[in-house]
């Protein structure tokens, strides 16, 4: 009851103070006797004086933007027109290629509603997941490079495209990365559809073949496009033997020559035994470990003795694990050396531990807990804390000593 008494008084006292307010609005003296309050008109937009312009604040216009029509004039469903119109009303390129680059996208947006609109719904029992049409993928790709190659003709002052190309292709004409990029994206689009048939995870033993014939009709057309210079110039750069090395050989740091003298050694053997795809017969798996073993021979000729240690260490994930998390920490140098020696210790005391008979699956484990609890704390004084919870789950070679620390006889 007290709270509705305040409550009435509060009422009472917002009452009284609009009133009060209302009377003296009406007993204004400046309105004329009898007359009551007017509400202005809204004011209307006018060119200002030159008195009245000093006193407001300038607001900051482009300098065109007194000669730029009004936006009805760039309503069209042209790309080129509309570029052609935004350039001659003095818009920059950037402003220019965004609207052009979004009218393309509302375009290519409503030729994939119509496209799904003649499609029969599916029922709704009828689930896809995980599945992918790879008609659809392939047509957005295409559609995709179509969009950028017409940006790119309408723009052509624009070099971001040209500098992005090059810096993934090296530096080819400019004529040239176009149709190069566009010639990537469709045999990409040729090997993810060779791979996605079939069961998922599941390849036939021909899958490997029809592989090679679709990089043998790659290596031509880029023998087309390509002269021999800018042929070793991709290759080096681009293929997928030169990105599994950049990936690779971080750690190692070879020298140009080394890596040319590693990418053919590597590129010859890719080109044989790369693109397996499928299970192989017994006959082909020994071609292959042979031709391992050639190329290994071949590499430790050609890089000497101790380069050769180095390039076989810095294939290792473990070693590339504290090779990174050392640079990306500021660690010192010596700490990439030094986690890869304490690898190298663990997995031989782990082995002896696994070879040792005499022990029973648990004696095994405890010992192999051991070995862990050692190894952990020797890397987190070798890569902090934070580095060797980092290390934890790049390194694989862990895996195995912690899961049969854990379970006995695993």
């Amino acid at each position: 009851m007290a709270a509705r008494g305040v409550i009435l008084v509060l009422l009472l006292v917002s009452l009284t103070a609009n009133a009060t307010i209302g009377f003296k609005l009406l007993r204004d003296p400046r309105l004329p006797s009898g007359a009551a309050p007017t509400i202005a008109p809204a004011r209307t937009t006018a060119a200002p004086t030159t008195a009245t312009a000093s006193a407001e604040r300038t607001v900051p216009t482009s300098p065109v933007s007194a000669d730029r029509p009004a936006w009805a004039h760039f309503e069209t469903r042209d790309p080129a027109v509309l570029a052609a119109r935004m350039r001659a009303a003095g818009f920059s390129v950037p402003v220019a290629k965004a609207a052009v680059r979004t009218l393309l996208w509302d375009l290519a947006n409503e030729e994939r509603g119509r496209e799904l609109a003649a499609r029969p719904l599916e029922p709704f029992w009828v689930t896809t997941s995980g599945q992918r049409d790879s008609g659809v993928d392939r047509a957005q790709s295409r559609a995709f490079a179509a969009r950028e190659h017409e940006l790119r003709r309408l723009f052509p002052e624009d070099a971001t495209e040209i500098v992005q190309l090059q810096a993934r292709f090296g530096r080819l004409p400019p004529e040239k990365l176009v149709p190069l990029s566009l010639l990537e994206r469709d045999y990409n689009d040729m090997r993810s559809d060779l791979l996605r048939a079939g069961s998922p995870g599941l390849r036939m033993p021909w899958t490997a073949d029809q592989l090679r014939v679709i990089e043998d009709e790659r290596q031509r057309d880029l023998a087309a496009l390509l002269t021999p210079a800018e042929m070793e110039q991709y290759n080096l750069r681009a293929s997928s033997t030169a990105q599994a090395m950049h990936r690779q050989l971080a750690p190692f740091g070879p020298s140009e020559q080394e890596f040319r003298d590693i990418y053919r050694l590597r590129a010859e053997f890719d080109r044989q035994f790369g693109n397996t795809g499928g299970p192989v017969s017994r006959e082909a798996a020994e071609a292959r470990r042979r031709a391992e073993q050639a190329m290994d021979a071949n590499l430790r000729s050609v890089l000497g003795p101790e380069r050769y240690a180095d390039y076989t260490r810095s294939l290792d994930s473990g070693y590339q694990a504290a090779y990174a998390i050392t640079r990306e920490r500021g660690l010192p140098a010596s700490a990439t050396a030094a986690a890869y020696e304490m690898q190298v210790s663990t997995q031989q005391r782990a082995g002896a531990i696994r070879a040792d008979r005499s022990r029973t699956p648990q004696q095994k484990a405890a010992d192999m807990s051991a070995l862990m609890s050692e190894t952990a704390n020797a890397f987190r004084g070798i890569l902090t804390e934070d580095g060797w919870a980092d290390y934890r789950q790049r390194a694989f070679w862990l895996r195995n000593i912690e899961r049969q620390a854990t379970t006995p006889g695993s």
